[in-house]
């Protein structure tokens, strides 16, 4: 009988099947059920260790003894599925289907039956589900094969049932995720209830009932966080790649209003569930979460787990553990927070206000009311300013000027117009022997203006040789040249050759001298007829280990050479006098003998032209002794000869330096040292000045020109307006572009203290005291793709100290100065409060005009405006970082300035109002 011949619609007959055909009719029943996941479909768990076992006596042809299905091995001691079992390793998943067919034939168990739930993001099964204790009067009650698919009020319900001297109008049950109380509308899964989360049964009407320390009503108070010493100073553990996250969310802990606002529990007031675009309250009670966890300071570092599943949940590109943005996790959170908190219920529509007849602060005050009819919380509270934008056409000059809201300030980094390029020179070698070392140096250049002729001559000013002899080439990754693999004199430095491995190579040949088609010839790799014309070749030499990967082991070499003398005696010659620098001919003839001939250690292959890949290409083997032109010379301009490596040979290994053939043991001249340690460096108010730079929109981002009815490449410009109390400034470090990503590590030079945004404030604005202060800085450091972040930051309600953040570890910063970095990556400023320092100088310098000669036995008393951005400002005695002039000094001319106000007051008497 031919096997599967008794098979139905992949099922088997009323025969005995044997039991390969039992197993192709379980993989077909196993492919029926592989198809897309549906809630309630129900799966089953297969020990993994019986599912072998009888898979290889299926495959082995065995029809013996039948042993029953065996799931005893998956169970713990309770009887439930074990412990941390994984898929695949422990257990199979097996359809409906698969599992009858199973039971039809084996009999056995037990059966571990498993649903299909939504965990908030996608279908899934749900392999484990929760045993919940839930406290009660001193004591716990137990709910077993709990699924995280239920509400928390179906949970409730079946509590109630489960347990009947209890009931729904005497007690309540309670949820709680850390110290966050979780409305029951919720699946367990999206209140990321676990197996070690708070439930708690507490008696309604005053019924003697025991209450958890976690209850709300036991939290400490806004007094408490603020008089422990150690609060705010809690690390967040890292989860896997999300340092990013760590970082903003110290920086935002560290803002003190906010922090007060959700501390003091007034932001469960203003939770709006039912706002269709925020987080149904979700995202701010998971974020209060972390910073009672971050402020209570009963443990060194939290795990702010709750936080990443809703940032997860709400933005795909959170969900998961790989490394992000830190200020677009900033900025999602905060737009997620206003949306959770924002107390409008009903949001109007609103027209948009556009400036024309009316003066600028007409229109923008108008645009402020329309934005806050529609946006208000503690987020626009605390973080939103204005700013308004002229746009005007080229055309018919339509000018149209809008003031928009911002949260936070993306400020561009405005390039510094050289930069620095590295060369490294390869001279020629010295035949028959002798080391030749590679040289590294650095130069300035202009982008899009300085020349490769530029280049060489620079370099060979520093080496002495001939620029006419010198190539310039591109090393790419994989240790070959660009395919172009020289350029011309006339062709530009590029902005990315700074980011690119240059290499000069000196050669025989005055190659720059060569004009016309001939060296265009061998830039362009044209292929040629063999004219019988003696042209130059320009050969690139490429090394591999035989019997490997076709990869390249050393740095690419490259020699020119006529036709005329493109031999392979000639070829061998300049390939041998290259790798002599890292490779022991000597040593390698010591052990390496056959029949008293020295046995080659590579095979040399010569390719028609330069190819990354060339090995089917290559047209001939080249013989170290011939003196006759190579056929594939004839033709080619460029070309490329490959060097087989025999590693293989027991010898190899003893001759074989592979920190020199990768050009590794390189010298670098005083040069690359220079110009690395010279500090590239920007101002903060150069970034806003570059900022508010008027620019030419472009094709992508044309504006439409409602009297010219089309598109245009409009001229813009953006002016700051009003300044909100928190100012979030993100330095735009990070650039993508179709054909090139970059991170700017220039140096920014931020104040600590005294950011005055006046300048960039035009009359008319919304003017205050717009005097800021730092308080907190996130950090990227490395290169794009990773890196790592911290943070720094002011404790608020601290004597101004300095701390670091880095995941899990907080330590304390000895000097400010530390917090200004090129890693500095989002800036966080307070507007400088008048009652905190302002009116405080001004109590101290009244208090000295009554005494004037007491001065000696006051404190000291620093300047409310650092002139050079130095340290923290203190009062009465406690450290000051302000440079500049003596405290003596600047108190004398404060007290100055105020005497003489004071005095004119006097004399003109006090203000009165006109008809009093």
């Amino acid at each position: 009988m031919v096997e599967g011949e008794d098979f139905e619609d992949g099922r088997m007959s009323s025969r005995s099947p044997t039991r390969m055909e039992e197993y192709k009719a379980f993989q077909e029943a196993q492919r029926r059920a592989s198809g897309k996941l549906k809630i309630g479909d129900q799966f089953y768990l297969l020990d993994s260790l019986w599912y072998r076992k009888w898979e290889e006596a299926a495959r082995n042809g065995e029809n013996g003894r039948r042993e029953p299905v065996d799931n005893y091995g998956l169970l713990g001691d309770s009887l439930e599925l074990g412990e941390d079992l994984e898929e695949n390793v422990d257990f199979i998943i097996v359809g409906p289907e698969a599992w009858r067919l199973l039971l039809e034939w084996y009999d056995g168990g037990p059966e571990l039956r498993r649903e299909v739930i939504f965990n908030g993001i996608e279908n899934v099964i749900e392999i484990y589900k929760l045993n919940l204790k839930i406290k009660f009067q001193g004591g716990f009650l137990t709910q077993s094969n709990v699924s995280k698919s239920w509400t928390l009020d179906e949970l409730k319900a079946k509590i109630f049932v489960e347990y009947p001297m209890l009931n729904s109008e005497d007690y309540e049950v309670c949820f709680y995720n850390s110290s966050t109380r979780i409305p029951g509308s919720l699946t367990l899964y999206q209140g990321q209830i676990t197996s070690e989360s708070t439930l708690q049964i507490q008696p309604r009407n005053g019924l003697n009932g025991f209450q958890d320390n976690d209850d709300d009503s036991l939290q400490p108070t806004l007094e408490d966080y603020k008089n422990n010493k150690h609060s705010g100073l809690t690390g967040l553990q890292n989860l896997g790649f999300t340092c990013f996250m760590n970082s903003a969310l110290q920086c935002l802990s560290n803002t003190v209003s906010l922090s007060e606002f959700f501390l003091s529990g007034k932001y469960e007031k203003e939770i709006n569930e039912d706002n269709p675009i925020g987080r149904q309250g979700n995202l701010a009670r998971a974020y209060a979460t972390v910073l009672r966890h971050i402020w209570r300071a009963e443990e060194r570092s939290y795990a702010p787990r709750s936080l990443k599943f809703q940032l997860g949940h709400y933005a795909p590109q959170f969900h998961g553990y790989t490394q992000q943005d830190a200020q677009e996790l900033m900025a999602f959170l905060m737009d997620g927070l206003h949306e959770d908190l924002n107390r409008i219920r009903n949001k109007p529509v609103v027209e948009a206000v556009e400036g024309g007849n009316e003066p600028d602060d007409m229109v923008a005050e108008k645009a402020w009311k329309n934005h806050k009819l529609r946006n208000d919380s503690i987020i626009v509270d605390l973080f939103h300013g204005q700013y308004k934008s002229t746009v005007i056409c080229p055309t018919c000059e339509k000018v149209s000027v809008t003031f928009d809201p911002f949260m936070y300030l993306t400020l561009p980094l405005p390039a510094r117009i050289e930069k620095t390029i590295e060369v490294t020179f390869v001279p020629l070698p010295i035949p028959n022997g002798g080391k030749q070392t590679p040289i590294k140096y650095a130069m300035k250049y202009i982008p899009n203006t300085t020349k490769i002729g530029d280049l060489k001559y620079y370099v060979a000013d520093k080496t002495g040789r001939n620029a006419s002899k010198l190539v310039i080439a591109v090393k790419l990754i994989y240790n070959r040249l660009d395919s172009r693999m020289a350029f011309l004199d006339k062709d530009a430095l590029k902005e990315e050759f700074s980011q690119l491995t240059i290499m000069a190579y000196e050669v025989t040949e005055e190659v720059s001298a060569i004009t016309g088609s001939a060296y265009n010839s061998i830039v362009d790799d044209e292929e040629t007829e063999d004219d019988g014309e003696d042209k130059l070749i320009m050969v690139e030499i490429l090394q591999s280990f035989s019997g490997e990967e076709i990869r390249h082991v050393t740095m690419p070499h490259l020699f020119t050479v006529r036709r005329s003398q493109c031999t392979g005696r000639r070829v061998t010659r300049e390939v041998l006098d290259r790798v002599r620098n890292y490779f022991d001919f000597e040593e390698f003839g010591k052990g390496a003998t056959k029949e008293g001939e020295l046995e080659q250690p590579f095979e040399l292959k010569f390719a028609k032209k330069a190819l990354h890949i060339a090995y089917p290409a290559v047209k001939e083997e080249v013989e170290p002794e011939s003196d006759e032109v190579l056929d594939a010379a004839r033709t080619c301009s460029k070309t490329t000869v490959f060097v087989e490596w025999n590693s293989a040979m027991e010898a190899f290994s003893d001759c074989w330096n592979y920190a020199d053939s990768l050009g590794k043991n390189l010298v670098e001249d005083e040069s690359i040292y220079r110009l690395k340690n010279e500090k590239q460096e920007v101002t903060l108010d150069e970034c806003i000045k570059f900022w508010e730079k008027e620019e030419t929109l472009t094709e992508q981002n044309a504006w439409y020109c409602p009297e010219c009815r089309e598109h245009k490449l409009a001229s813009k410009s953006l002016q700051m307006w009003r300044m909100p109390e928190f100012l979030v400034i993100h330095l735009k470090r990070f650039s993508y572009t179709t054909w090139n990503r970059n991170k700017v590590d220039v140096f920014v030079d931020f104040p600590l203290t005294g950011l005055d945004m006046k300048p960039f404030l035009p009359s008319g604005s919304a003017l205050q005291d717009n005097v800021y202060d730092l308080y907190a800085v996130s950090n990227h450091m490395g290169g794009l793709g990773g890196g790592h972040y911290t943070a720094y930051a002011i404790s608020p309600w601290k004597d101004q100290q300095w701390y670091a953040f880095d995941d899990s570890i907080v330590t304390e910063i000895n000097s400010a100065s530390t917090v200004k970095s090129s890693s500095a990556y989002v800036l966080f400023y307070r507007r400088r409060q008048r009652d905190t320092i302002y009116t405080r100088l001004t109590e101290a310098a009244v208090k000295k005009r009554a005494e004037p000669t007491g001065r000696e036995n006051q404190g000291t008393i620093a300047s409310p405006v650092d002139p050079k951005g130095g340290g923290a400002l203190t009062v009465n005695g406690k450290r000051s970082h302000a440079s500049g002039n003596s405290e003596e000094e600047r108190f004398d001319r404060f007290w100055r300035t105020l005497s003489s106000t004071l005095a004119f007051r006097e004399v003109q008497g006090p203000h009165r109002p006109r008809g009093s």
